[in-house]
Formats: C-alpha cells, sequence, structure tokens
C-alpha cells in the first residue's frame, strides 16, 4: 500500500478513525489521525496528530486496512451503492456524514437506512413532499421513505396493456432496535 492512502484505523470509542497512512514496516505503521469530534460531522481539514502504532489482527498489515473514499461531498453519499469502497468503516461514516448533515435517509439499492435524527425535521414530512415522491422518479429526489412506499403503492395500483389490475404483491420490511424510529417511519 502506498503512502499517503487514506485509510481507516480500527479501535478507539470512535470504532473508526480516519487516517492517512504516512509509512507502513510490516506491522508498525506511521499514522496522521484525523481529530474526530462526537457531536459534528467529520472536517476535513481538521488538524491531524501524527502517531505511530502496531496493527493487529485482523488488520495486521497496512494492505489490510479499509480505504477511505474519496471526493464525497461533505453530506455523504445518498446512496452507499456508488461508494467506491464499501465496507463497515465506510458505511458507518458514510451515514454519520449524513446524520450531521440532518440527512437520516441514505438509500443502499433499492434499501433505504433510516437514522433516527431524535429531533422533527419538518421539511421531510410535509404533504407536498410526500406527493412528489408519487409524481417523480426515485432517483430525481433525495433518499426518503416515501420513495420506498411510492414504489410499493406503484407496484400494487400497477395496470396491465389492456387496463386490467396487473399489481403484483409488495412488501415492505421495517427493522431496528427499540427506539430507533420505526414508529415515525
Amino acid at each position: 500500500m502506498a503512502s499517503s492512502s487514506k485509510v481507516y484505523l480500527p479501535g478507539g470509542p470512535h470504532v473508526w478513525v480516519p487516517a492517512d497512512l504516512l509509512s507502513a514496516d510490516g506491522a508498525d505503521v506511521r499514522l496522521a489521525l484525523s481529530a474526530v469530534d462526537a457531536t459534528a460531522a467529520l472536517d476535513a481539514d481538521a488538524p491531524k496528530e501524527t502517531i505511530e502504532a502496531t496493527l493487529e489482527p485482523p488488520y495486521e498489515t497496512a494492505e489490510k486496512l479499509p480505504l477511505r473514499n474519496e471526493g464525497l461531498p461533505k453530506e455523504g453519499a445518498p446512496d452507499m451503492v456508488a461508494l467506491d469502497y464499501l465496507h463497515e468503516a465506510s458505511v458507518l461514516y458514510n451515514l454519520r456524514q449524513r446524520y450531521f448533515e440532518a440527512l437520516p435517509y441514505t438509500y443502499t439499492g433499492t434499501m433505504c437506512i433510516a437514522l433516527n435524527p431524535y429531533r422533527w425535521l419538518k421539511h421531510l414530512y410535509e404533504e407536498g413532499g410526500r406527493l412528489e415522491y408519487l409524481r417523480k422518479p426515485r432517483e430525481a429526489l433525495p433518499p426518503h421513505v416515501y420513495a420506498i412506499s411510492a414504489a410499493a403503492y406503484r407496484g400494487v395500483a400497477a395496470r396491465s396493456v389492456g387496463g386490467a389490475a396487473a399489481g403484483v404483491d409488495q412488501s415492505i420490511l421495517v427493522s431496528g432496535e427499540s427506539g430507533a424510529g420505526k414508529t415515525e417511519t
């Protein structure tokens, strides 16, 4: 792995810490760690701290460290299928960025991941917005649970070429821990 690679370092209270790999010799690495504030989105321009560390399994060499996605907008990727590197660290950091930008919905292909924003985001639940998801294709609007329900509705209400009902049974799975926001969603 090239020095100056952008990676995630496992460990600590943030689970994965964004870092720049400066040098590596087997399990011994020198990294520039990004400052992480648990109450805010990541700041790419934040000061970095240089540390030396010895990697442990399953990331015992620099080549095994998960790579960071580059060139993402401040609000993260609206559909994680677009991430160049899709692994635990990149998923968690993408969802973190979207959470701090008050964007609780993120797609992963046809799935919609919803994070509880722990506050009411009125602009997300207005009647006009709901109707937009019925009228426009999913790709034309930001990720939202309304897009999932609109797709299910279209599937049930579909008509055949001759006008007869041709709808297909639909199901929506809502899963999450207690207090995660399933009822609100």
